[in-house]
């Protein structure tokens, strides 16, 4: 089974919101692929979309035992909403999702390279935050976390 898309996320959140104070917590990721974009300016939308096919994979294998709320939300931006898990087991699945990353390479041997970022929230004590803006706070530290490797990798111009 494939990724859910944009417009079951965006049914599913309204679900979950109407439930939240059923949760003990929430964890809000947000994930994209660094650099994609020049993938598909090298290897041509094929391999694109064959790397989107892994990395697709790849996201759902590391969270399946975890959670079905896995998304696909965007061209290469992804979602995912853990429940009732502890801060310290949603960093143990985003790092073996890197483990699980270096598998996935384009033709010329690359690795594909992700960013994310997390929001955990306690629906009881957060009462103020709900899940759209859990997920606009993940998503800034995502985009933190992709300009530091912005910064510290330069590509090579032929």
């Amino acid at each position: 089974m494939g990724l859910y898309n944009r417009v079951y996320y965006v049914e599913k959140i309204n679900d979950l919101e109407r439930n939240i104070s059923s949760y003990q917590s929430l964890c809000c990721i947000v994930i994209d692929i660094n650099d994609f974009k020049s993938v598909n300016d090298r290897f041509g939308h094929y391999i694109g979309d064959e790397t989107l096919r892994q990395v697709s994979q790849t996201i759902q294998e590391a969270f399946n035992d975890t959670t079905p709320y896995v998304f696909r939300v965007g061209g290469d931006e992804f979602f995912v909403v853990l429940i009732n898990v502890s801060e310290a087991f949603a960093q143990k699945k985003l790092e073996e999702l890197d483990f699980r990353m270096q598998q996935v390479r384009v033709p010329d041997g690359s690795f594909v390279n992700l960013a994310s970022g997390y929001k955990y929230l306690f629906p009881t004590k957060d009462a103020a935050v709900n899940l759209e803006s859990a997920f606009v706070l993940a998503d800034k530290e995502m985009y933190k976390n992709k300009n530091a490797y912005k910064q510290n990798h330069s590509v090579s111009k032929e």
